[in-house]
């Protein structure tokens, strides 16, 4: 699944991390948005899969689908999922909510599996793990500001976090998961101290943010924690 984890860094990054609001705006307002929001993901997807563009990922009758091929079609794909739903969001009325956005991210990363070769590496669910590793810290920052926005936006119908609530909500995760990373039992005072800080800063109010999302993120943040110390610990690479 070497393709699999390249490609879908590439996903992540360019939904997410790339996709400012006004990059999020734009693509909503105009053509012209939507096709630059897509070729960042070309761009993002080329640069991690360069050393085996060129190749042939898959052959059907000796046709050769090759790794160009591959990223236009998730191009294609990823530009006309995300026109539909601008499209269905304003002139079918449908509900821009948690459940759509899910939706939207299991078709674009159903393509991404569908298209990824399971003949190039060694086969291995995690070869790369610095792969995962970097999925892992896009899905605790931005994708996490993201999912729980919808959350706040269907129970709260709160708007998106400001710069500080943003930013300040992205380091607090960010600190959280990298104690997974300290070797032996020394991450366990350091991540209870921050948890418990955390879970302070959130109860007096500091820390502007719904219950839902707090504790979803939360949640998010520590499953990414354990799997990304198991694979540090256990996985050899």
């Amino acid at each position: 699944m070497l393709i699999f984890w390249r490609l879908l860094f590439a996903h992540l990054l360019a939904d997410f991390t790339l996709q400012t609001n006004s990059v999020a705006k734009w693509k909503r307002e105009s053509r012209s948005g939507m096709l630059i929001h897509c070729l960042t993901h070309v761009v993002c997807s080329i640069v991690m899969v360069w050393p085996y563009i060129n190749d042939s990922w898959f052959n059907f009758g000796g046709f050769r689908f090759t790794g160009w091929m591959a990223v236009g079609v998730i191009f294609l794909t990823h530009y006309l999922q995300d026109r539909w739903r601008v499209y269905a969001i304003k002139a079918l009325s449908s509900s821009d909510g948690t459940l759509y956005f899910i939706w939207d991210q299991l078709v674009h990363i159903g393509v991404i599996f569908a298209l990824s070769p399971s003949g190039i590496g060694d086969g291995s669910v995690v070869e790369e793990k610095w792969v995962v590793y970097l999925c892992m810290f896009v899905v605790v920052t931005h994708g996490i500001t993201v999912f729980t926005y919808f959350i706040e936006k269907a129970l709260y119908n709160e708007g998106f976090p400001g710069f500080d609530k943003k930013y300040f909500g992205i380091l607090q995760r960010v600190a959280l998961w990298f104690f997974f990373f300290i070797p032996g039992w020394h991450w366990a005072p350091w991540f209870l101290a921050w948890l418990g800080y955390t879970v302070y800063l959130y109860r007096q109010r500091i820390v502007d943010l719904s219950r839902a999302g707090f504790y979803v993120g939360l949640g998010i943040t520590v499953l990414s924690g354990v799997i990304a110390r198991n694979l540090y610990l256990y996985l050899p690479g």
